[in-house]
């Protein structure tokens, strides 16, 4: 039977798990510890450290049933002596049970397409996503500036609204942009008018409109997003394309648009659809963002900030693509700030590390993320232990989020390929320039 071993470390009671079984090999008895928690002085319950996670992908689901045997296994125990032949069958059967089963998302009823969209990407659809937490309120010409980009508001009150919603929207649609038209296209082939499947969508955000009512609901809600984007929100910014700097003034992604039976008609500005087939840039777009709650702005914002950092060449070729600092993580959440707890007296842990790991758990369970942990400045990993041992704010945010991203290709063979390019290039440059004359 398992017994429960504590230990106090630094002021704070962790509680751990030991388990004991005889080892035939080894011919002896074998301990082991696992740590479950910590102590809660006040109430004297534990709190349970984070649970082991499901490993997922977008297009298949890994269930570990490694725990489930390790219980019914103790369940069992009771019967080697007093019915060994019953314990023996009972262990048989046990270890039939395979400690990993795999389902495909189609078996379990969810979305399955391309697991990854592509995108152009700018400096204005990048801005959206930081507009609520990084921008700065100009009452006078009413707009919201971040950075160097401006959004104009037709209603100055309605810069609340513009949230996890809009933004899905705006990605889906660019999305479907981007597969209608290739860089450099020119008026009159570009496409800017789009035809989108309802239910597509409605699957995409994970949306059920089986009935009436939630199909209703679904229309209004997807009208107001679309509302909020179109020509009551302008943006105007600069931006470098090319080696050349571009004004771009009260520019309006949508022109137009129109929600039928079955159907989103989408009619992109001409100046918007100029403007994105003009970009450089691409990037990979996971689709589990899309799944992702309307209310649950912090998981959204940490995932946008996680793939795009993901997703920049500067960043792979340091090799520090997939390790992203706590603070800059907690900059682009709307979770308050260290100072404000403070003064309210309230747990730094409760208001600020909690609700933080919450969040990359759920990019976890959406199967944005394969995997996450906390991690130092050089890329090694916390043990649990050790994570459990983030007891001050100070140490919270001197640390990095390590983590993996489902379904992504692997960024080495790309960026040996750029790599080498540049250094043929560089070599042909050589070649050309004209030899000095010796005096």
């Amino acid at each position: 039977m398992p017994t429960e071993i504590k230990r106090k470390i630094k002021g704070i009671t962790y509680i751990y798990e030991q388990t004991a079984h005889y080892d035939k090999e080894k011919r002896q008895t074998v301990r082991k510890q696992v740590l479950i928690g910590k102590l809660d002085e006040a109430s004297g319950k534990i709190i349970p450290t984070r649970k082991k996670r499901i490993i997922t992908t977008t297009t298949t689901t890994i269930f570990d049933k490694s725990d489930l045997k390790k219980k019914l296994i103790k369940e069992i125990e009771p019967l080697k002596k007093s019915n060994p032949e019953k314990y023996e069958k009972a262990i048989e059967l046990v270890e039939k049970i395979p400690e990993k089963t795999e389902k495909t998302n189609s078996e379990l009823g969810l979305y399955t397409a391309n697991p990854l969209a592509i995108m152009f990407n700018g400096k204005a659809t990048s801005t959206l996503g930081q507009a609520k937490t990084r921008g700065k309120i100009d009452q006078l010409r009413k707009k919201l500036v971040v950075g160097d980009v401006s959004i104009f508001f037709k209603n100055f009150k309605e810069i609340s609204k513009l949230g996890v919603g809009e933004q899905k929207i705006l990605r889906y649609i660019i999305a479907a942009f981007t597969e209608k038209n290739s860089h450099g296209t020119q008026n009159p082939q570009l496409r800017q008018r789009l035809f989108l499947s309802l239910d597509d969508y409605a699957k995409a955000i994970g949306a059920n409109i089986d009935t009436e009512d939630r199909l209703k609901n679904f229309k209004k809600k997807l009208k107001k997003n679309l509302d909020n984007l179109k020509e009551d929100t302008t943006f105007s910014w600069t931006e470098t394309i090319r080696g050349k700097d571009k004004n771009y003034a009260n520019i309006s992604f949508i022109s137009g648009y129109k929600i039928t039976k079955d159907t989103i008609v989408i009619e992109f500005s001409l100046t918007a659809a100029e403007y994105l087939v003009s970009l450089d840039t691409m990037i990979q777009y996971p689709r589990s963002l899309y799944a992702i709650d309307d209310r649950d702005y912090n998981t959204f914002a940490i995932g946008e900030a996680m793939n795009l950092h993901y997703s920049q060449y500067n960043n792979v070729v340091r090799g520090t693509e997939q390790m992203l600092s706590v603070m800059k993580l907690l900059e682009v959440t709307s979770l308050p700030s260290y100072e404000k707890i403070k003064q309210a007296h309230s747990s730094w842990e409760q208001k600020l590390k909690e609700p933080f790991e919450k969040a990359l758990d759920h990019l976890h369970q959406r199967g944005f993320l394969k995997d996450w942990s906390y991690s130092k400045a050089k890329g090694i990993k916390l043990t649990d232990e050790e994570a459990s041992q983030i007891t001050s704010y100070e140490k919270f945010v001197s640390l990095y989020i390590w983590y993996e991203l489902n379904d992504y290709p692997e960024h080495r063979e790309r960026t040996d390929a750029i790599i080498e390019a540049k250094i043929k290039n560089a070599e042909k440059a050589k070649q050309k320039r004209p030899k000095k004359k010796k005096e």
